[in-house]
C-alpha cells in the first residue's frame, strides 16, 4: 500500500483546493436585502399639530423607482415600495398648503414621519417650554415654597393629536410626565392634563426633605400659543411627611395640606 499513498494524499489536496473556506473564527456576514430587491416603507404624514394629513403625496425622487407617488390615507398613513438597488432613496412628503419635506430612506428603514408646518400661520406644538403652576391667592395655608413652582419641559408628539410633556427638572420620584391633547371642538383648544403617564396621579414633586406637593388639574390653552396663561380648576396637595420607600404612587401617610380651587394658574412659553 505504501506505493499508493503519495497519489491518494494529492487526490486529497485537489479536492481540498476545490472546497471555499472561511478564515479561522470569522463570523457570517450580515444579513442585508439584496441590490435589486423591493423594499417597503411605511410611515406618517401630521401637521405640527400633530394630526393626519389626509391625501398628501408622497413621492420617490431618487434611484430605480424615482416617480412612485402614493397618497396618505385619511388616518396620515402611507405604505411605498422601492428598489434597493443604490441602497438609498429620497422621499418627499407634499400637500397644498404646506411646504414639502425630504427625507432619505435605506435599507433598514422600516417606518418614517413627516412633520408639514402649515403656510402662514402654523400650530406649532412640540418644544422646550418654561411652565409656571401657581396656587389661587385663597390658598393661603400652603407654604411660600408650595404655593408656586417653576420647572422646564419638553413636549413631544405621540400619537395622533397627542403630545407627552416631560419635567426636564426638579425632583419627581412618581412620574415626571404629563398629557396634551388638540380639542377640536370650537374654539379649538390644547387641553394640557397634569396626570402622569401611568397613573392617575397629578405631578408630584418633592419639594422639601420631607415633604412632598402634589398638583393636579387640567387646563385649556390656546392652539399652539407661544405665550399662554389660563386659569384652572383642581389641587394644590402638600404631604409634610416622607414617602415609603416601597410605594409606587403616591399616598400620603397623614391628612395632607390641600387648596382646591377653581382660580390656579398655569403659564407656560415656548423657547
Amino acid at each position: 500500500m505504501r506505493y499508493y499513498m503519495p497519489v491518494i494524499i494529492a487526490l486529497l489536496c485537489v479536492a481540498c483546493r476545490d472546497t471555499p473556506s472561511s478564515p479561522s473564527g470569522s463570523q457570517p456576514p450580515v444579513s442585508q436585502p439584496p441590490a435589486g430587491s423591493v423594499l417597503s416603507t411605511t410611515g406618517q404624514v401630521s401637521d405640527t399639530a400633530n394630526l393626519p394629513i389626509s391625501g398628501a403625496e408622497v413621492q420617490l425622487l431618487t434611484g430605480p423607482s424615482a416617480g412612485t407617488m402614493v397618497l396618505t390615507e385619511p388616518n396620515g398613513s402611507f405604505s411605498i415600495r422601492w428598489t434597493a438597488a443604490a441602497g438609498t432613496a429620497t422621499l418627499r412628503a407634499s400637500k397644498e398648503g404646506f411646504p414639502a419635506s425630504e427625507k432619505q430612506v435605506s435599507k433598514s428603514t422600516t417606518y418614517l414621519r413627516f412633520d408639514l408646518q402649515a403656510l402662514g400661520t402654523p400650530v406649532v406644538i412640540a418644544g422646550i417650554y418654561d411652565l409656571t403652576l401657581t396656587a389661587a391667592n385663597e390658598c393661603t395655608q400652603l407654604p411660600n415654597v408650595a404655593r408656586q413652582r417653576s420647572h422646564r419641559v419638553r413636549v413631544d408628539p405621540a400619537d395622533v393629536g397627542v403630545f407627552i410633556g416631560e419635567v426636564l427638572d426638579g425632583d419627581f420620584p412618581y412620574s415626571d410626565y404629563f398629557s396634551a391633547r388638540v380639542r377640536l371642538e370650537t374654539p379649538r383648544t390644547l387641553r394640557v392634563d397634569l396626570s402622569s403617564e401611568y397613573y392617575s396621579e397629578g405631578l408630584v414633586e418633592r419639594i422639601g426633605p420631607e415633604m412632598l406637593l402634589e398638583i393636579i388639574g387640567t387646563i385649556d390653552l390656546p392652539l399652539g400659543a407661544q405665550n399662554a396663561v389660563a386659569a384652572f380648576e383642581g389641587s394644590f396637595e402638600l404631604c409634610a411627611a416622607p414617602a415609603s420607600a416601597n410605594q409606587i404612587t403616591h399616598r400620603c401617610p397623614i391628612q395632607p395640606l390641600t387648596c382646591r380651587s377653581a382660580n390656579h394658574r398655569l403659564a407656560w412659553t415656548r423657547q
